[in-house]
Protein backbone atom coordinates (compact mmCIF):
# COMPACT_ATOMS: atom_id res chain seq x y z
CA UNK A 1 0.00 0.00 0.00
CA UNK A 2 2.80 2.41 -0.11
CA UNK A 3 1.97 3.20 -3.64
CA UNK A 4 -1.38 4.76 -2.42
CA UNK A 5 -1.24 8.75 -2.93
CA UNK A 6 -2.92 10.68 -0.03
CA UNK A 7 -6.23 11.71 -1.87
CA UNK A 8 -6.46 8.02 -2.01
CA UNK A 9 -5.78 6.72 1.23
CA UNK A 10 -7.83 8.86 2.81
CA UNK A 11 -11.18 8.52 0.42
CA UNK A 12 -10.54 5.01 0.38
CA UNK A 13 -10.43 4.69 4.46
CA UNK A 14 -13.96 6.73 5.08
CA UNK A 15 -11.08 9.53 6.07
CA UNK A 16 -8.80 7.83 7.64
CA UNK A 17 -11.68 5.98 9.97
CA UNK A 18 -10.10 2.39 8.69
CA UNK A 19 -6.78 2.91 10.89
CA UNK A 20 -8.43 3.79 14.32
CA UNK A 21 -8.35 1.31 17.01
CA UNK A 22 -12.26 -0.65 17.46
CA UNK A 23 -15.05 -1.15 14.78
CA UNK A 24 -13.70 0.10 12.22
CA UNK A 25 -16.50 -0.43 9.80
CA UNK A 26 -18.93 1.41 12.27
CA UNK A 27 -16.57 4.70 12.26
CA UNK A 28 -16.58 4.40 8.73
CA UNK A 29 -20.52 3.83 8.42
CA UNK A 30 -20.80 7.12 10.86
CA UNK A 31 -18.75 9.03 7.84
CA UNK A 32 -20.69 8.31 5.44
CA UNK A 33 -23.77 9.23 7.66
CA UNK A 34 -22.59 12.77 7.85
CA UNK A 35 -21.92 12.88 4.21
CA UNK A 36 -25.25 12.07 3.28
CA UNK A 37 -26.59 14.29 5.70
CA UNK A 38 -24.80 17.75 4.27
CA UNK A 39 -27.79 19.47 2.40
CA UNK A 40 -27.85 18.53 -1.62
CA UNK A 41 -25.84 15.69 -1.13
CA UNK A 42 -28.85 13.31 -1.48
CA UNK A 43 -29.49 14.56 -4.69
CA UNK A 44 -28.73 11.73 -7.14
CA UNK A 45 -27.10 14.29 -9.41
CA UNK A 46 -24.61 14.53 -6.50
CA UNK A 47 -25.14 11.19 -5.24
CA UNK A 48 -24.01 9.07 -8.48
CA UNK A 49 -20.48 11.18 -8.93
CA UNK A 50 -19.77 10.10 -5.32
CA UNK A 51 -20.82 6.56 -5.78
CA UNK A 52 -18.54 6.22 -9.28
CA UNK A 53 -15.79 8.07 -6.74
CA UNK A 54 -16.59 5.47 -4.82
CA UNK A 55 -15.54 2.54 -6.98
CA UNK A 56 -12.74 4.22 -8.43
CA UNK A 57 -11.28 4.38 -4.85
CA UNK A 58 -11.91 0.49 -4.16
CA UNK A 59 -10.49 0.29 -7.79
CA UNK A 60 -7.03 1.79 -6.24
CA UNK A 61 -6.99 0.26 -3.54
CA UNK A 62 -7.11 -3.03 -4.60
CA UNK A 63 -4.80 -3.04 -7.41
CA UNK A 64 -2.48 -1.66 -4.18
CA UNK A 65 -3.14 -4.92 -2.65
CA UNK A 66 -3.87 -7.86 -4.82
CA UNK A 67 -2.48 -6.31 -8.34
CA UNK A 68 -5.97 -6.16 -9.89
CA UNK A 69 -9.43 -4.61 -9.77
Amino acid sequence: MANLNVIHKVLGSGMLTGYLKGPTGTYGSLVALLIYLIPGVSSLIILIPLSLLGLFTCCIFNMAVTGYC
